[in-house]
């Protein structure tokens, strides 16, 4: 009988421990990216193009959200992006060159994300984020199968960016930590491309 007590004892407090444990809400993120990204670009944009490959670059973002309610999160995010991309046959003038574009972008934004919150461990989401961006783009035409320059020409434009995005979190270590895999879709520049984010969240109170 005592040892059945005593079962029952254990049992019973692991149950109020685990309860505890989802009964925990953390108002703030703060989560990073850096990492490379590789986008899928339609090779037929134009009869003259031929991708060399697909455009390449460097993705390093900061983002704080606060959780303003049990499924909505909004915050401030800082973002750079570096992309680099060649094709070949581009009518520079009235002769064909092989070209080459780099691009430099630095954001300033706020985003809204809503989730699902029924599963323990994964939390479908969709976000929503506007941006004030700041591009500096440098272009190099070649003459085709070679590395003699033929024209280039610099350029810097600032405007304003917006992106959606679905995917899901994946909670790990008592929900302290995420990792957000997601798909994003650029509205200015109409390509989808493969995103991720680890997140610490804090601030932890009892609902």
């Amino acid at each position: 009988m005592r040892r059945l007590m005593v079962l029952y004892m254990l049992l019973l407090s692991c149950c109020v421990f685990a309860q505890n444990e989802h009964d925990i809400v953390f108002h703030h993120n703060v989560s990073i990216q850096i990492n490379p990204y590789y986008h899928q670009f339609e090779n037929v944009i134009n009869p003259f193009w031929k991708i060399k490959n697909d455009p390449r670059g460097i993705v390093a973002n900061f983002r704080y959200g606060y959780r303003v309610h049990k499924n909505i999160i909004v915050g401030g995010e800082l973002r750079y992006e570096n992309e680099k991309w060649e094709m070949n046959r581009v009518m520079y003038g009235d002769y064909p060159a092989d070209y080459c574009s780099k691009d430099n972008r630095f954001d300033i934004g706020a985003y809204s994300r809503f989730f699902i919150d029924k599963l323990p461990v994964l939390k479908p989401f969709a976000d929503v984020g506007v941006a004030y961006r700041y591009q500096h783009s440098f272009f190099v035409d070649y003459k085709p199968g070679s590395a003699t320059e033929i024209g280039e020409f610099r350029e810097n434009n600032s405007y304003f960016a917006a992106y959606v995005a679905a995917g899901f979190s994946i909670l790990i270590w008592q929900d302290r930590f995420n990792l957000d895999l997601m798909a994003k879709y650029n509205i200015r520049y109409l390509y989808p491309f493969f995103s991720w984010k680890i997140g610490y969240n804090f601030n932890a109170k009892n609902k």
